[in-house]
């Protein structure tokens, strides 16, 4: 396991499932060969106890590749963001972001918990303003330095959504900001329940609201 990174639930039960086929394998391998030495006088049992070794072997490099190197058990999700936007009354805008989530995984993939967040770019809010002349690196994740206009959590903790292998689902948000905003920054955050629910899927979008009105689709991959 790699420093810092989580193993949840899920990933720990495959692990214990992986090592313990892993045991049968061995034991099924040891008991291969000695078949093989035993079996000298019958040269079918010895052909048998052969296939046998080669099974075990294809068998345990098989589990290997799946459930510890490459992970294919998990489940994976790529996150799109189709923005539109429009001048209306008392100097607002009316921003509509969808949010597209493709099930690009081989399982079936829960979401338990996700929100959506707007974040003014330009003009620089204050707090950004000051770290002009400082080496503090301007993340757009930090709340601190980029304070978050709009912050909206996703209900699926109640209305659980289940997407199947291939397939995709949206959600399509209506938010009011001030027209004085002229460049945000959308942010979707989703939880993966194989990493103990932490917001490990996530998408970033930077929108320019400088024209009078516009249509733009921007997909924006899985981080």
């Amino acid at each position: 396991m790699r420093p810092g990174i989580e193993v949840g639930p899920k990933l720990q039960r495959w692990r214990v499932v992986a090592t313990s086929k892993l045991r049968a394998y061995w034991k099924g391998l040891r008991l291969g060969w000695t078949a093989l030495g035993a079996g000298g006088k019958d040269p079918l049992a010895a052909v048998q106890s052969i296939v046998t070794i080669i099974a075990v072997l294809v068998g345990g490099v098989w589990t290997y590749r799946t459930f510890v190197r490459f992970r294919q058990d998990r489940p994976r999700l790529i996150i799109t963001h189709s923005v539109n936007y429009f001048r209306v009354p008392n100097h607002l805008i009316l921003l509509s972001v969808e949010e597209k989530f493709s099930n690009v995984g081989p399982v079936v993939l829960e979401l338990t918990k996700g929100e959506i967040r707007i974040v003014p770019i330009l003009p620089l809010p204050d707090a950004v303003a000051r770290l002009a002349n400082t080496p503090t690196p301007l993340n757009s994740e930090d709340p601190n330095v980029w304070p978050v206009l709009i912050w909206y959590p996703h209900p699926w903790d109640k209305n659980r959504e289940f997407i199947e292998p291939g397939e995709a689902d949206s959600i399509k948000n209506y938010f009011l900001i001030p027209d004085s905003i002229e460049v945000v920054n959308i942010l979707s955050f989703v939880a993966n329940p194989a990493e103990g629910n932490n917001m490990a899927w996530r998408a970033s979008t930077t929108y320019d609201l400088r024209s009078e009105s516009g249509t733009e689709k921007a997909p924006s991959q899985l981080h």
